[in-house]
């Protein structure tokens, strides 16, 4: 069994060392502990909980931290759609207006000159 073998290996540490980053040992103790579980108390729903492998499209979230989840997330998304303001019917151009750098400036009082002579008339 890997237990013995990181025991006899490396000692104690070493079998620390792979309960934290060994996933097949892990597997094995969520094993043991679920069938002792079961043992113990008969409870199936309990033992499979224990053992918590899931398929790729299940989560290992209880149901009430995914739901909490799911509400904070469509929170602060629609948080971010009032932020960036209305919608603008198509072809009404950019939805953010011009900034003054980027308005063109026409100096005051004066008339912009001719573009064939630049006289002004």
């Amino acid at each position: 069994m890997r237990i013995d073998e990181y025991v006899k290996a490396h000692g104690p540490p070493g079998l620390g060392w792979a309960l934290t980053h060994d996933d097949m040992l892990e597997g094995l103790f969520r094993q043991l502990s679920a069938a002792r579980e079961f043992h113990l108390t008969g409870d199936a729903a309990a033992a499979g909980r224990i053992i918590a492998f899931r398929s790729a499209n299940e989560s290992v979230l209880p149901s009430w931290l995914q739901n909490e989840t799911r509400e904070w997330s469509n929170q602060i998304h629609k948080q971010e759609l009032r932020a960036r303001g209305p919608k603008r019917p198509a072809g009404e151009g950019s939805p953010y207006p011009k900034t003054m750098a980027s308005a063109k400036a026409k100096p005051f009082g004066r008339r912009p000159p001719d573009a064939a002579d630049g006289t002004n008339t």
